[in-house]
């Protein structure tokens, strides 16, 4: 399992069940419930974490799909909240800070930033 994929299924337990967490979709045409959208954006390995060690950035995009209507705002904001307080729970993630912003230049939301430490893992397979 990757740690996109433990990501992913950690907010799926630990959000509201109104909200559908997904990976990256670049073919997103509507946001129909409040959404959040997760990839790894970066990974690095600093000298500190030794051979073994990388540290992975998470962007998570917020989004609820009222772009159009005067409580998008709101809406936007109180998805924000229920992410950054299921994020707190997820004890191996640490979110870094949420900045506003247009996802495919069509739809609002907060892009929160999250890092975790993740260790390189060897798989053996027999041939």
């Amino acid at each position: 399992m990757t740690a996109r994929t433990q990501l992913v299924d950690d907010l799926k337990v630990a959000l509201p069940g109104k909200y559908r967490v997904i990976g990256f979709n670049s073919a997103l045409d509507t946001v129909k419930a409040p959404t959040v959208m997760v990839w790894q954006s970066k990974i690095e390995r600093p000298e500190q974490f030794g051979l073994q060690g990388l540290l992975v950035t998470f962007d998570l995009w917020v989004l609820v799909g009222q772009e159009n209507t005067a409580r998008a705002d709101e809406a936007l904001d109180v998805a924000l909240d229920d992410v950054i307080e299921s994020l707190q729970g997820i004890t191996w993630v640490d979110w870094q800070d949420a900045e506003r912003g247009v996802l495919f230049e069509t739809f609002q939301g907060w892009k929160v930033t999250v890092n975790a430490a993740a260790t390189i893992t060897t798989t053996e397979t027999e041939n």
